[in-house]
């Protein structure tokens, strides 16, 4: 697939990104605003009026269900398209490396994770210059 298919990433990549970049809102009961999953996870309110730490919870959307399989299809293309994904490292870098702390779900960080390593694959398919290769991996670590 990769010489054949890189040319039409231009095409393909820009609707993966933005579903890889939604933000999925929740409303909470007893609240008339609508807030940021990942905001709505980091309340620490017990109910009683005090605060206590953060739960892990675990939240399962249509939105957050788009966003882990354009994360998957994102790691697809750049494993199967070599250096023709190199135009496209940086903003994959972005999308990715934000994902790699989503309090949201579990999953979303695991295809992240998963697909990092790819992006350095293809860099150095790319002919990348060795000391921006070392700062790309260091900046993922």
């Amino acid at each position: 697939m990769k010489e054949d298919f890189s040319p039409y990433l231009k095409d393909v990549l820009p609707a993966i990104f933005k579903m890889a970049s939604l933000q999925p809102k929740i409303g909470l009961q007893g609240s008339d605003q609508i807030v940021d999953l990942v905001d709505a996870l980091k309340e620490t309110d017990n109910g009683d009026g005090t605060t206590g730490e953060a739960k892990k919870v675990q939240v399962h959307t249509d939105e957050i269900e788009e966003k882990d399989t354009a994360v998957q299809m994102l790691a697809v293309f750049i494993e199967e398209c070599g250096a023709g994904f190199a135009p496209y490292i940086e903003e994959a870098s972005k999308i990715l490396i934000g994902m790699l702390d989503y309090a949201g779900n579990d999953k979303i960080r695991s295809s992240a994770s998963d697909a990092i390593p790819y992006l350095v694959k293809s860099a150095k398919e790319a002919g990348l210059d060795q000391p921006s290769l070392f700062n790309m991996a260091k900046s993922y670590i």
